[in-house]
C-alpha cells in the first residue's frame, strides 16, 4: 500500500494539486508521466480491493450450505481484478515508452544507431 500511496501523490503532481506552478504538456512531459503512475496505484488498490472480496466470499461459501447465488458475486470480482491487473501491465508500458520519449534526443539516437534494426524502412507510424 505504500507504493500506492507514492503512486497516488505522483498523480496529484501531474494533475497540478501541488504548490509546483503548471506547465502545458508540450513543455514538460514528465506529467502524464506522473499521471499514469497514479492511474496504475488505483488500479492497484482496485485489484487488491477485488482480491480481499474474493477471498472473503470463498470463505462465507465454505462456512455455509446454500451459498451457490454467491459464485457470480465471486466470478464478478475475479473478473474485475484480472481487468485491473492487465490494465495495470497496459499502462506500465505506456509509463516506460513515455519516460524514455521524454529524452530529447532519442528519436535521433534511434535512427542514427546502426545497432537498431532500421523499421522505417517497412513501417511507418502514424505519429
Amino acid at each position: 500500500m505504500g507504493v500506492c500511496k507514492a503512486c497516488f501523490g505522483l498523480r496529484d503532481h501531474a494533475s497540478m494539486q501541488t504548490p509546483i506552478p503548471p506547465r502545458p504538456i508540450a513543455e514538460d512531459p514528465w506529467r502524464e508521466v506522473f499521471g499514469l503512475g497514479g492511474s496504475i496505484a488505483e488500479s492497484l488498490t482496485l485489484a487488491v480491493g477485488c482480491e480481499v472480496e474474493v477471498a472473503v466470499n470463498r470463505q462465507v461459501r465454505a462456512a455455509s450450505k446454500d451459498m451457490e447465488p454467491m459464485l457470480l458475486c465471486q466470478r464478478f470480482f475475479s473478473i474485475s481484478e484480472a481487468q485491473e491487473v492487465i490494465g495495470v501491465a497496459h499502462r506500465l508500458v505506456n509509463l516506460v515508452v513515455r519516460a524514455l520519449a521524454a529524452e530529447p534526443g532519442l528519436r535521433t539516437r534511434m535512427r542514427d544507431d546502426a545497432a537498431l534494426p532500421k523499421w522505417e524502412l517497412h513501417h511507418r507510424p502514424f505519429s
